[in-house]
């Protein structure tokens, strides 16, 4: 099972260089599993209803191409499989006809009032989707533990509430805007090869703080974003180039 949505780039979904922001191809990837979960009647209404929402815990993204304002981009995604308590979704991402991103994605089942992880039976539903494991693009997972004893104490920022969603927490396509705040400038001028991943931890919600904490490579950008107060991981990420 499948669905494809399209979307023009806007100007203001770019950064100043003209390349799309990653956080705007993390909202359309949104979108997207909506709409595939729309179909087979697991809307976020019946999830609410029932105590449950999906929430993404790993998203791996590879650019093959730069993408500028006014491109047309069809957005193309599919549930893999389910490993345990985990769902996997990949999404292809076409300019013209040529796929130009592949993002890989985990998600897992979360009940809103004990904050614990749920089966997928939990849900009779889930079920009924079919698994498609054509055209995969492996990505090798590089999520280690990060010693920020070795990295660069930068910044500690404020969660506002412009960025929480209907979950009451920061939703998960702001976080690769904030990594995109302390990655170098001279990077950024071509995502052809780039690859992005955002582990996320825990969750932050309003007027919490963000301790972040950053380590620039030759050819990595590490980041961690922890709680200054508890020093608890809430995300982490790895932009390789």
């Amino acid at each position: 099972m499948s669905i494809t949505i399209k979307a023009r780039i806007e100007s203001y979904e770019v950064q100043p260089n003209d390349i799309v922001r990653p956080s705007t191809l993390f909202r359309l990837f949104q979108k997207a599993s909506g709409d595939d979960l729309d179909q087979i009647g697991l809307t976020y209404d019946f999830l609410r209803d029932n105590g449950i929402v999906f929430v993404l815990t790993k998203i791996t993204l590879k650019y093959f191409e730069n993408i500028h304002s006014y491109d047309i981009v069809e957005i193309t995604t599919r549930p893999r499989c389910c490993k345990g308590v985990s769902f996997v979704r990949d999404f292809d991402v076409f300019v013209s006809g040529k796929r130009v991103a592949y993002a890989t994605s985990t998600w897992v089942l979360l009940d809103i009032n004990s904050r614990k992880l749920l089966r997928p039976s939990a849900i009779d539903k889930l079920g009924t989707i079919k698994t498609d494991s054509e055209n995969i693009i492996t990505i090798e997972d590089r999520r280690m533990k990060f010693d920020t004893a070795s990295m660069n104490k930068t910044d500690v920022r404020e969660v506002y509430y412009s960025q929480i969603d209907r979950n009451g927490h920061m939703n998960n396509t702001f976080y690769p805007d904030i990594v995109y705040d302390y990655f170098p400038d001279e990077y950024k001028d071509n995502d052809k090869g780039k690859i992005m991943s955002v582990y996320y931890s825990s969750e932050v919600m309003r007027s919490e703080k963000i301790q972040i904490y950053t380590k620039p490579g030759e050819n990595e950008f590490l980041f961690v974003a922890k709680n200054p107060d508890t020093g608890k991981d809430i995300f982490t990420s790895l932009i390789d180039f």
